[in-house]
C-alpha cells in the first residue's frame, strides 16, 4: 500500500495504553502509541474472527477537520520509556547520575526561552511519561515543570507534511553505512548516486548524530539534511526512508548498544566487553523477532522489526563482527541476519504483500542488509559462503516478486561482487540451506551452541542485560572505572 499523502489527517483508531504496544496486533484494533491517559480498548468482534488480519492495512487517513489523533511518543520493542535526545540546560547537572550514555544526548539546550525543550510542546508531550518517571532524578525546579502545564495546555494537531502514525513513512538523513571501506572514494560514492536515483546528501558521515536542536527538537532540518521526518509520499525521489516505528527500534537498539560500551562511561572492564555487548543487542534483536513474526501478526509488525535491525546495522551495530576475537559467533549472527530477513519475506510472500511497492522502502531495506552482510561476512573467512549465500535467495525472492533493490550507498559495489561469485553461492547445497525458514528453530539452535559463551562468565543465555553497564552495581562500575570520578557524568 502507498504510504498515505500529506493533505489528510490520520484516522483516530482506539486508543491504547502505552504499556499495551509490546502485544501484537491487528492494526485496526488498537494503537500502540495512544495517549498515556486513554483507556484500555475493548476487543471488538472483527479481531475475535477468524479473518486473518494480516492482509489488513494501516489505517486510512480521512481527515475530518481538525484531528483529535494525540501525538505518537516514541516506545522500545517491550513499550519502554525512550530518554530525550536533548536536554534542558536545568537537567544537565543531573544527568550523570541518571544511567544515560552520554553519545545518546545529543545536545544540552541553552537558548533563551528553551525553545527545544521547556518551551516546546511537542518536546513535553513526546517525553512526558519518562519526565515525570524521572522527575526526581532530574532536579528540575518547579519554574520548569510550570512550563510543562503551559506547553501541554497549547492545541495541537499533526502538521501536514509530518508523521505522527506508526506506520507513516518518513524521510530520513542519508547516511554512508559504517561497514563500509574507507578506501572507497567520493568518486565512486557520487556515481552510485546517479545510478541507483539516490538524491542523499554528500555529507553522510556516520558519525553524524542528527544535530537538530536548532529546529525545536525536530529531526529534520531541510537546509542541510534534506526533507528529514517528512511524509516521504511528499518526497519520491528521496530514498532512505522507514515506517516511524522502524526508525524508533532502531533507535532504541543503537541505544542498548551504548549501554554496553565502557568507554560511554569511561570505564574498562576487559578487552572485548563491548563487542560482546554489541553482540547480545543483535541476540536481543533476533529473540524479539521470535515473538513478533507469528501467523496472526500484521505484516507491518514484522516489517518494522526488519527495518530497524537494517538501520542499526547499517549505522554501526555490526562494527563489532569485524574485530572481536570470536569469528565462529560473529559469522553464525551474519547467517541469523539472514534467516530473519528471510523468514520476514516469508510471511510477506504468505500474505500476498511481498510485490512490487507494496512497502515503499522493501528495496533500500533489503539493499542495507545486503551490503551490511556480504561486507562484514568476511569475517567467516573461507567459510564465508556457508554464512552469507543467504544473499542470493533473498535477491532472487525480490526478482520474483517485481522488487528493485537498490539506494544504500555502496549497493552497486557490493552487487557486482555478489554477481562475481554467484556461481560460488548458488550450488544445490547452499539454495536449500535458506529455503523454508523456520527462524524461531534457527534461534533456538543457536542458542543451544552459544549460549553463555560470549565472554568470562557470561550465563547460559543469549540477549538478555548481562552486558549492560547501566544495570552494573555502583561498587562494580567505580571498580572499572578511570581514577575516582564518576563514571556517569556528561561529557
Amino acid at each position: 500500500m502507498p504510504p498515505k499523502t500529506a493533505k489528510a489527517a490520520p484516522k483516530a483508531a482506539p486508543k491504547a495504553a502505552p504499556k499495551a504496544a509490546s502485544k501484537k496486533r491487528a492494526l485496526a484494533d488498537t494503537d500502540a502509541n495512544a495517549a498515556p491517559s486513554a483507556p484500555a480498548p475493548k476487543k471488538s468482534k472483527a479481531s475475535s474472527s477468524s479473518k486473518d488480519s494480516s492482509k489488513e492495512q494501516p489505517p486510512a487517513d480521512k481527515g475530518k477537520g481538525k484531528s483529535i489523533t494525540p501525538q505518537r511518543i516514541s516506545l522500545g520493542p517491550n513499550a519502554e520509556l525512550v530518554p530525550p535526545r536533548i536536554m534542558p540546560a536545568e537537567a544537565a547537572p543531573s544527568l550523570h547520575k541518571m544511567l544515560i550514555p552520554p553519545f545518546w544526548i545529543m545536545a544540552i539546550d541553552a537558548t533563551p526561552d528553551r525553545d527545544a525543550t521547556l518551551g516546546n510542546r511537542e518536546w513535553w508531550a513526546a517525553h512526558d511519561l519518562w519526565l515525570q518517571a524521572n522527575k526526581k532524578a532530574l532536579k528540575m525546579k518547579v519554574a520548569a515543570w510550570k512550563r510543562r502545564e503551559v506547553e501541554l495546555a497549547k492545541p495541537w494537531e499533526p502538521k501536514p507534511d509530518e508523521g505522527n502514525d506508526d506506520w507513516d513513512f518518513v524521510c530520513l538523513h542519508a547516511h554512508r553505512g559504517s561497514h563500509e571501506e574507507d578506501s572507497e572514494s567520493e568518486d565512486e560514492y557520487g556515481d552510485e548516486e546517479s545510478q541507483d536515483g539516490d538524491t542523499q546528501a554528500k555529507d553522510n558521515s556516520a558519525k553524524d548524530k542528527d544535530h537538530g536542536a536548532k529546529d525545536k527538537g525536530q529531526e529534520h532540518d531541510e537546509h542541510n539534511h534534506g526533507p528529514v521526518g517528512k511524509l516521504a509520499s511528499l518526497h519520491p525521489d528521496h530514498v532512505p526512508v522507514a515506517t516511524m516505528r522502524g526508525r524508533d527500534r532502531a533507535d532504541w537498539w543503537l541505544l542498548e548498544t551504548l549501554k554496553r560500551d565502557p568507554d560511554e562511561f569511561s570505564m574498562h572492564v576487559y578487552n572485548d566487553f563491548a563487542y560482546y555487548g554489541a553482540m547480545e543487542v543483535l541476540e536481543k534483536i533476533f529473540v524479539h523477532f521470535t515473538s513478533v513474526c507469528k501467523p496472526k501478526s500484521h505484516y507491518l509488525d514484522i516489517w518494522c522489526e526488519i527495518e530497524g535491525m537494517a538501520l542499526y546495522l547499517h549505522r554501526g551495530g555490526g562494527d563489532f563482527m569485524s574485530d572481536v576475537r570470536r569469528p565462529d559467533r560473529g559469522s553464525k549472527l551474519i547467517s541469523l541476519v539472514g534467516y530473519m530477513t528471510l523468514a520476514a519475506l516469508q510471511e510477506l510472500e504468505r500474505r500476498e504483500v511481498l510485490a512490487g511497492n507494496s512497502i515503499p522502502n522493501i528495496g533500500y531495506i533489503l539493499s542495507l542488509l545486503i551490503s551490511v552482510g556480504w561486507v562484514r561476512g568476511e569475517i567467516a573467512g573461507d567459510d564465508f559462503m556457508d554464512y552469507v549465500s543467504w544473499v542470493y535467495r533473498v535477491m532472487a525472492m525480490a526478482e520474483a516478486a517485481g522488487i528493485t533493490i537498490g539506494g544504500a550507498s555502496g549497493y552497486v559495489h557490493t552487487a557486482e561482487e555478489v554477481g562475481e561469485r554467484e556461481a560460488e553461492g548458488t550450488t544445490a547445497e547452499l539454495v536449500k540451506k535458506w529455503e523454508k525458514v523456520i527462524f524461531a528453530n534457527k534461534v533456538r539452535s543457536y542458542k543451544t551452541k552459544h549460549g553463555g559463551r560470549l565472554g568470562p562468565w557470561a550465563p547460559a543465555e543469549i540477549g538478555g542485560d548481562y552486558y549492560d553497564v547501566t544495570k552494573m552495581k555502583p561498587a562494580e562500575r567505580k571498580q572499572h572505572s578511570y581514577g575516582d570520578h564518576d563514571p556517569f557524568k556528561l561529557r
